[in-house]
């Protein structure tokens, strides 16, 4: 479930019971009671990238580097290729097989990756909110993939 409430006053705070059965009462319009529940998590949009995956002895991955919403898991596999990338340029710094410049190709390799990921990230956010705006950008959408319903109330 996603609440469009803007940002949680205290993001470390435990989520409530009432608290998710209340924003699932609000999102739904429904009399929705929730006897119970395993985990629940906050997260906000805060999607930032740094602007160097190196500095001197200074290495960064994951999400050391870059931070965005959670939808689409993709933050994962960006992770894990930030890792796979400087993992093999390391290896071979610390083998003498290649000069410590090699490093240097980290960023301009990962992150314009990172870039459009964010920026796929921050458009699953947008269309997934709860306006008029973003259910015209649903409409286009469906509309551009050929879709005949285009309707505002097929966007929702």
């Amino acid at each position: 479930m996603a609440d469009f409430d803007g940002p949680p006053k205290d993001r470390q705070a435990p989520i409530t019971h009432r608290e998710l059965e209340d924003a699932l009462r609000r999102i739904s319009q429904q009399d929705v009671r929730i006897k119970a529940f395993e985990n629940a998590s906050r997260w906000t949009d805060h999607a930032r990238l740094v602007e160097t995956y190196r500095r001197g002895r200074v290495l960064l991955a994951g999400d050391a580097a870059h931070v965005h919403s959670p939808f689409g898991g993709q933050g994962l596999s960006l992770g894990l290729v930030d890792a796979a990338n400087l993992g093999w340029k390391l290896a071979a710094v610390i083998r003498g097989t290649m000069p410590e410049t090699l490093l240097d190709t980290y960023t301009a390799e990962r992150r314009p990756v990172a870039e459009a990921v964010l920026a796929n990230t921050r458009a699953q956010i947008a269309i997934m909110r709860p306006d008029p705006q973003a259910a015209a950008m649903r409409i286009s959408w469906r509309i551009s993939c050929g879709s005949t319903t285009s309707t505002a109330s097929s966007a929702r």
